[in-house]
């Protein structure tokens, strides 16, 4: 079977990163890939990255003397198939429907025969793409037979949340298959977060004789407080010099799913011991990213903070946000359940009808994802908020999670928790050990849990500088 040549152009934009994993899986589809890359592309993504997994040359130039000797960029613009331009950025869509040929891609664009499909996944911050001059820019090309894919809404690297970001690899190659009628992306790639109940999924992953942890009770309750924390010992010092420097991440508060443009799906989480939590890492030295959702809580200057709404926001915040991470701090109170459909208009009352169904689907599992990722950080601590069996939950949610710590606290008691100032939290560790850190203010009890982990970080540390 003759394999299907795919031409890729990439232009400068940050989501060029992304396309090195298409390259990766469409070569793995037996597709024939070659790369064309922009100057500014250059700055994002190299060609000897691009040139390894492709198993082609990458070009780059128009004026490459070799290519030219056999007029290269028309032979390359008629050996395609398809074409993709992905990242399509704002500049490089405008040099599009203008007609410019002054760069290699350009040139090859307009070089191409006619029936060759070419496909354009625009990738700019929102604020670029919704102005009308994209948007005509866009509808130009789309007169002009190009197949302009649509953006995605969510988390871009400024910060901003809206339209404009690129599609997903795999969506964008799901689309190339099926304009070329190629076989479909396989869906044996192991999906990102739980997509069955916690309880199949330790009921196949993991002998549940071990749900109880025995180790767990094997070793004593300790009570921390902060007459006896260590945080002026000379013992501890070690701890907080080695933090310093440190990326750590942390989520804080509630999330929101919208049912309607007026009513959304949320929690009683006031973002306040993520805060805390954020700010004492900072205080410690380390370097903090907060992700946070809409907190009833002033945040501190000077903390680095990326703002959401959604679970999916917060979980595609994270993700992006997790390169070299040392620690992960996940004390936001994420939405389990979100909207399968969201109505584009206020919901209204029927008189006839005395009931409203709802139809909820899961949300993403962002510890479970962090624990889990390829690029998981040393150390991973997530909040367990129950109303019953406190210690029995977060002992099976450090084997389902795949995490190092579970901080539980029970919500159900009167001021503590969610709306409070105070709170009482247990960490039960992978290791078995039981921290109680006590009753009192969500100040001092952050406190003692960056203590803590800042502690672990180094014991882990220590432990590997050994082996």
């Amino acid at each position: 079977m003759q394999r299907k040549k795919l031409l890729i152009g990439i232009t400068g934009s940050i989501a060029a990163y992304k396309i090195v994993f298409l390259v990766r899986e469409a070569v793995k589809q037996n597709y024939d890939v070659r790369v064309v890359l922009t100057e500014a592309a250059q700055q994002f993504v190299t060609p000897l990255t691009l040139q390894s997994l492709s198993q082609n040359k990458v070009y780059t130039s128009l004026f490459d003397l070799e290519a030219e000797l056999s007029m290269g960029h028309i032979e390359l613009a008629k050996w395609a198939d398809l074409v993709l331009i992905a990242p399509a950025s704002a500049n490089s869509i405008e040099k599009l429907a203008r007609g410019s040929a002054d760069d290699l891609l350009s040139t090859l664009v307009l070089a191409k025969p006619a029936k060759t499909p070419i496909l354009i996944a625009p990738a700019m911050n929102v604020e670029m793409y919704t102005k009308p001059q994209t948007q005509k820019n866009l509808k130009t090309l789309s007169e002009y037979g190009f197949k302009v894919l649509d953006t995605a809404q969510g988390l871009q690297a400024c910060g901003d949340i809206g339209q404009g970001r690129m599609l997903e690899p795999e969506a964008i190659l799901d689309l190339i298959n099926k304009e070329l009628n190629n076989q479909p992306i396989s869906k044996e790639v192991k999906p990102v977060g739980f997509v069955q109940s916690r309880d199949k999924f330790i009921a196949e992953h993991i002998d549940n004789s071990l749900i109880d942890v025995p180790a767990l009770k094997s070793k004593p309750k300790q009570v921390l407080s902060l007459t006896n924390s260590l945080e002026f010992d000379d013992e501890f010092s070690k701890y907080v010099e080695n933090f310093k420097g440190k990326h750590v991440i942390v989520t804080a508060g509630p999330t929101r799913e919208m049912i309607d443009p007026v009513r959304y799906i949320t929690n009683h989480s006031s973002g306040k011991m993520g805060v805390y939590i954020a700010l004492l890492a900072k205080k410690l030295g380390a370097k903090v990213t907060l992700i946070c959702g809409p907190v009833s809580v002033e945040i501190p200057e000077g903390i680095r903070t990326i703002k959401v709404e959604s679970a999916e926001q917060m979980n595609n915040a994270v993700q992006e946000a997790l390169i070299n991470v040392d620690v992960f701090i996940g004390c936001a109170a994420v939405g389990d359940f979100r909207a399968k459909e969201i109505s584009t208009t206020k919901i209204k009352k029927a008189n006839d009808e005395d009931q409203l169904t709802i139809t909820l689907v899961k949300n993403p599992d962002i510890l479970y994802n962090v624990a889990n990722s390829p690029r998981r950080p040393k150390w991973v601590v997530g909040f367990a908020a129950e109303t019953n069996n406190v210690a029995e939950y977060a002992r099976s949610k450090i084997l389902s999670k795949g995490c190092d710590c579970i901080c539980a606290n029970d919500v159900s008691k009167e001021n503590q928790g969610w709306n409070s100032d105070f709170n009482h939290v247990v960490l039960y560790k992978k290791d078995g050990s039981i921290i109680d850190l006590s009753y009192d203010l969500k100040e001092k009890i952050a406190k003692l849990l960056v203590l803590d982990i800042a502690k672990s970080l180094y014991d882990l540390e220590h432990e590997l500088n050994y082996k």
